[in-house]
């Protein structure tokens, strides 16, 4: 009998462990249910507004195509909200508003789209300079391109137009003289083919008047961006032109230290307080361009053009290693070149003022040869050199025009 007590109480026991069990499951239920919920509705909320960001964004930039300045400004300045750091469309504002730059004519449009580009950290400053820099090379070299196919094309519609009056006159001078004649035929194939052509040519021809307009635009731009680094008063360093187009510029107050700039036309433009220490350059046209505390001390400059270039002052080329670097025509009375390495007698032809220019003396003693130097003298040693052909077709240029003047 106590046997069977003891099952009995055992079992109530167990029954009523089983219940608290079963009472704590269903209270553990409940929290979960709840937690459930909860994290289901913070999901579909950041899902929520996420979607209202995805939208929005997408309105945003659709806003940059309209036809309205308004519209275009307000997208502009609303884009750069989205220039915050860890934000998801960070990347995707920048290479838009990059793109911008290339189709923008308006200058306050412009002038927004740099501000908005100022967002990004400083880190991140010279990597969308450089992408600036690799778009107006694209336009560069696009635009050699358009000018040597406008060549081609009136090639083409020369002989084009020369075979049609060949024809007209073998039409002529045939008995037949009908629309059935093998000539006229022939004459009706030439006569669409040279419209053809001519439409092709002309729209070339636009194309090309257009081109330089935007090159410079777009040059304006990203030196207009470049300042920036002067007002965060810090050199950017590495800076990387290649093929890029910088004409008729003022740079004024930066620092681009050990910057590489190769085939690239830096003409008729003023630079003064610019530091280009340790650079490298290389095939590349200073022509025309002033300069004015510039530094180039401890560069290596090849195959380079200062040709009528204008050293004001305090114009640093001190231990700078030269090879085949022109400076024909150039006024070099406040031009540094103590230390200098790579520098012969020919390459200061019809150059002024090389008495108040600074170079070693034994170097100095070369320059005297300049008196007997006439202008084949100097194109043979310029032929000899190893100057692109383009590029000493250039110098040839410059000097026709100092014969000229």
């Amino acid at each position: 009998m106590n046997i069977l007590r003891e099952n009995d109480k055992s079992t109530g026991k167990n029954q009523a462990s089983k219940k608290e069990i079963g009472i704590k499951i269903a209270e553990y239920g409940g929290i979960l249910a709840v937690v459930g919920t909860l994290i289901t509705g913070g999901l579909t909320y950041h899902q929520s507004v996420q979607e209202n960001q995805d939208n929005n964004f997408r309105e945003i930039v659709s806003g940059l195509s309209s036809k309205e300045k308004q519209t275009r400004l307000a997208s502009t300045s609303n884009l750069g909200t989205f220039i915050t750091d860890g934000h998801r469309y960070y990347d995707e504002a920048i290479d838009i508003l990059i793109n911008m730059v290339a189709i923008e004519t308006d200058i306050d449009v412009l002038g927004a789209i740099r501000n908005s580009l100022e967002n990004t950290s400083i880190e991140d400053y010279k990597a969308i300079l450089q992408k600036l820099l690799k778009l107006e090379s694209n336009f560069f070299i696009y635009k050699n391109y358009l000018e040597e196919k406008l060549k081609a094309s009136k090639r083409i519609t020369n002989n084009n137009f020369t075979d049609y009056v060949d024809v007209f006159e073998q039409y002529k001078a045939n008995s037949q003289q009908d629309k059935l004649s093998p000539h006229y035929v022939k004459l009706e194939a030439l006569k669409n083919q040279y419209l053809q052509n001519i439409a092709h040519r002309n729209t070339l021809e636009t194309e090309v008047k257009e081109d330089p307009f935007r090159i410079e635009r777009i040059t304006k731009f990203v030196i207009s961006f470049l300042s920036r680094s002067r007002d965060l008063d810090r050199p950017v360093k590495n800076l990387k032109l290649y093929q890029n187009s910088w004409n008729y510029v003022l740079l004024t107050d930066i620092k681009l230290p050990a910057s590489i700039i190769k085939r690239s036309a830096i003409s008729i433009a003023t630079l003064s307080g610019v530091d280009l220490t340790q650079s490298e350059i290389e095939d590349t046209t200073f022509y025309k361009s002033g300069f004015r505390d510039v530094n180039f001390s401890g560069a290596t400059i090849k195959h380079t053009s200062f040709d009528k270039i204008v050293a004001y002052d305090k114009v640093n080329f001190s231990n700078v290693t030269f090879e085949d670097v022109i400076f024909l025509g150039a006024d070099l009375i406040g031009a540094d070149f103590s230390d200098a390495r790579g520098l012969q007698a020919y390459q200061f032809y019809r150059a002024k003022n090389l008495d108040k220019a600074k170079f070693d003396s034994d170097f100095r003693d070369q320059l005297s040869s300049l008196n007997e130097m006439d202008d084949q003298t100097f194109i043979q040693a310029l032929t000899n050199s190893k100057m692109s052909v383009y590029k000493q077709r250039d110098i040839k240029k410059t000097l026709n025009e100092l014969n000229t003047e």
